[in-house]
């Protein structure tokens, strides 16, 4: 590289300090002083990645690999070779020699639910010894239908007996060992959530039990409530109905179960504790950092959450960058979703640098395989397991076009299988009918979202994903989905289904990276398409080097409407970047997964720095030292 990268005033002062004036120089000269600043940091001796070229392709160029890099106000200040940048020091310029590592831009995570683990936790170290409303049981499954029942039976008992009605009894049934010789559909199911779901105690039995007290008997993604139930979720929430939890006559609650679960005690629990929130997300959060994410997405499933995130904010104590979709006008069975978007405007974008919308979310139009969503063909109890939760009449399909009529940006989230991703889009062209001034060029603005690629996008639906200007969020360890594909399970005619990550953007369908304890991990499952166990799947959609790592910098810097200050160094956007203990585009391809940051920094702040890179540095380890992280998956919030 020979040339310096600046601009505004950074290239002013830049140009300043290449003319040979010296901060000595000053009142000789016409050049006003406010012209002369030095970086408050520079990075230098490295492979600097910049991820500057945006182009959407395969295999389409990274950018500018520069050596050094200089930082001010928490900004890229500019870039260029060691000798340019370097020239540009101070008196009080900290230097940071990186020996040749490679640097790149820190990762955005397009999907996580971490606080929600974090908030839990915080809660189960302190206790509110005076919560009486919610009391949370675990009881171990039986070896027999009869010692299932019974065990459950004991545990709703007791619990009347014990507390006064009106107290909810959240009631997990873990799993017994699987059977190591099962095969088939059987070697995969989860035993106990599917044996909720096919009506092993349903809601006629737990009615009888427990007529004054609300039960949920939980497997995830199962979950069996009573008539009591419903009736303290309206009483607690309001506007709750069945309808809206999308609830059958068997007890069975279709939707995200732990909105029913953990958040409801954890609203409950920081009703009043607000500061005591803000500090798990402090504590807890900066694990992400270790894996080199400082900016991650979800929506917020619980009322205080967004108040906690604002105070750190306000407070200047932010562990990452949080961009949020909006969720409450879904929550535990609210009827009156539609009405309560159809009341608002577009917000999607609006907040700070740390914390900001990104719109409204839908939550999860389906669940974890094989309680998805999808056109497939399979056999009968397979198909039995599937169920969709914004099918045409329900209140997610008429919150979207509700949403998209009054000009919401608004995502699915969730969404593993393909015909959960038609209905979205149908409501979406539903509501461009209804409302003329929605054109395509205001949806295709909007960027809407769905994530997760176990079992979508299809073949078919891609021309009208692209259409929509549409991006998908994909994890590596998606291609994981092939355990459900073999005899009693999903045809492998529908293998290519599976993370086709390569065939989306070729089709115009922007792939971002989500949640993993190591991105890494999952760029080299997108490069090789070997699982764990070294089972390649969907060969054609492998992508190259390139493109898996545009998919967790600079598209998913677009995808959450902040490609203008994240996802690239260049000057002028944030300084958060990377340090890797190995070069990316060097290794071989089978050692991509064992990559890891040496150090995580947000706006020039140090959040992660590891001890055997701080020894070289002379300076004291910060930080997480795990080499992992933490992710909620879609277990937690």
């Amino acid at each position: 590289m020979n040339y310096l990268r600046a601009r505004g005033l950074f290239a002013i002062g830049a140009w300043v300090l290449f003319s040979g004036l010296a901060i000595g120089q000053e009142a000789t000269v016409s050049v006003p002083a406010s012209l002369v600043f030095y970086p408050d940091t520079i990075v230098h001796n490295a492979k600097l990645v910049t991820m500057d070229d945006h182009t959407v392709g395969i295999n389409t160029p990274v950018g500018t690999i520069a050596q050094a890099m200089a930082i001010r106000d928490k900004k890229v200040m500019a870039v260029g070779t060691n000798a340019q940048i370097l020239a540009m020091a101070g008196p009080k310029t900290e230097k940071i020699d990186v020996k040749g590592r490679m640097v790149m831009p820190a990762i955005i995570d397009t999907h996580d639910h971490a606080h929600g683990g974090v908030a839990n936790q915080w809660q189960d170290k302190h206790p509110d010894p005076n919560q009486v409303l919610v009391k949370i049981y675990q009881i171990a499954a039986g070896k027999s239908d009869a010692e299932i029942v019974g065990s459950i039976t004991t545990a709703i008992q007791n619990h009347v007996k014990n507390t006064p009605p009106g107290t909810y009894a959240l009631i997990t049934i873990n799993n017994p060992p699987r059977d190591p010789n099962a095969t088939g559909l059987e070697s995969q199911l989860n035993f106990m959530a599917t044996w909720l779901y096919e009506g092993g105690f349903p809601k006629a039995k737990i009615d009888a039990l427990a007529p004054n007290h609300p039960i949920q008997l939980f497997n995830l993604p199962a979950m069996i409530v009573n008539e009591a139930f419903v009736a303290a979720l309206d009483k607690q929430y309001g506007h709750v109905t069945k309808k809206a939890m999308n609830m059958d006559d068997q007890g069975r609650v279709r939707e995200t179960a732990t909105q029913y679960g953990r958040m409801m005690a954890s609203d409950l629990y920081y009703k009043t504790r607000v500061p005591d929130l803000a500090q798990a997300l402090q504590e807890g959060l900066i694990a992400k950092t270790a894996t080199g994410v400082t900016t991650y997405t979800s929506h917020l499933m619980g009322e205080r959450f967004q108040d906690a995130f604002r105070l750190l904010e306000k407070e200047g104590r932010s562990p990452v960058r949080m961009a949020f979709y909006h969720w409450e006008g879904l929550a535990a069975g609210f009827s009156d979703s539609a009405l309560f978007y159809r009341k608002m405007g577009n917000f999607a974008g609006m907040g700070g640098d740390y914390f900001w919308n990104l719109g409204v979310s839908l939550g999860a139009i389906d669940s974890t395989l094989p309680r998805t969503c999808s056109n497939t063909e399979a056999p009968k109890r397979l198909k039995d397991l599937e169920f969709c939760q914004n099918a045409p009449g329900t209140r997610m399909y008429e919150t979207v076009k509700t949403a998209i009529e009054n000009y919401l940006r608004i995502s699915t989230t969730h969404a593993e299988g393909d015909k959960g991703i038609d209905y979205f889009m149908d409501a979406v062209e539903e509501a461009m009918k209804e409302n003329p001034g929605i054109t395509l060029d205001w949806i295709r603005s909007l960027r809407l979202g769905t994530d997760h690629c176990n079992l979508s996008p299809s073949p078919d639906q891609l021309p009208r994903m692209a259409k929509l200007g549409m991006f998908k969020s994909c994890a590596g360890n998606n291609i994981n989905a092939i355990r459900w594909f073999g005899p009693g399970m999903y045809p492998d005619f529908y293998i290519r289904q599976i993370a086709p990550v390569r065939t989306a953007i070729q089709a115009g369908v922007r792939i971002t990276s989500e949640s993993t304890n190591n991105f890494f991990v999952g760029a080299q499952q997108f490069i090789t398409r070997k699982t764990n166990d070294g089972k390649v799947v969907n060969l054609p959609e492998a992508v190259d080097r390139n493109t898996a790592l545009k998919m967790m910098t600079n598209w998913s810097a677009w995808a959450v409407l902040r490609e203008d200050r994240l996802g690239s160094l260049e000057p002028g956007k944030l300084a958060d970047y990377i340090v890797l203990n190995a070069d990316y585009f060097s290794v071989p391809e089978d050692q991509i997964g064992k990559i890891y940051p040496l150090m995580t920094v947000m706006g020039n702040q140090v959040m992660m720095l590891r001890e055997e890179f701080a020894k070289e540095l002379g300076r004291s380890p910060v930080g997480p030292q795990t080499g992992t992280g933490i992710s909620g998956g879609d277990a937690l919030f």
